[in-house]
């Protein structure tokens, strides 16, 4: 989203299904760098087969506070990714938020379930899931 041209947030998500061809992009940029690639994969798997999954949404500092037509931005980022997610033909949005945070809040707002809890990088994290189909 963007506000009189500056940007104001960003979300990003995908479809399962190329969840691992991420890595593929990574491996191009590293070879044309030529640097050397790391011995892990840099995308760690975090998709379930039947869903999109928002890796991220986020608003400027400096917007967080800011409302446009009485919906705060990053309800409007949510509503556009589960579009998207709507979009894809998967039958479920996919995410994973720290519990408490303000992600976690927003994905309850908007119907979202907790089906698992998660360690990624050695932090606790909520596996969120929101029936789109």
């Amino acid at each position: 989203y963007q506000n009189q041209g500056v940007a104001v947030g960003v979300a990003y998500g995908y479809p399962a299904a190329v969840e691992m061809t991420l890595d593929n992009e990574w491996t191009t940029l590293f070879e044309r760098l030529q640097v050397a690639p790391p011995q892990q994969s840099v995308v760690s798997p975090r998709a379930l087969s039947d869903e999109w999954y928002l890796d991220l949404l986020t608003v400027r500092n400096r917007s967080q506070h800011k409302t446009y037509q009485q919906k705060w931005f990053d309800e409007w980022l949510f509503g556009d990714a589960i579009h998207q997610a709507r979009l894809s033909g998967q039958a479920f949005l996919g995410l994973d938020v720290r519990p408490g945070s303000r992600l976690a809040q927003l994905a309850a707002m908007f119907g979202c379930v907790t089906t698992e809890r998660r360690r990624l990088d050695r932090q606790p994290y909520l596996h969120l899931r929101y029936r789109i189909n």
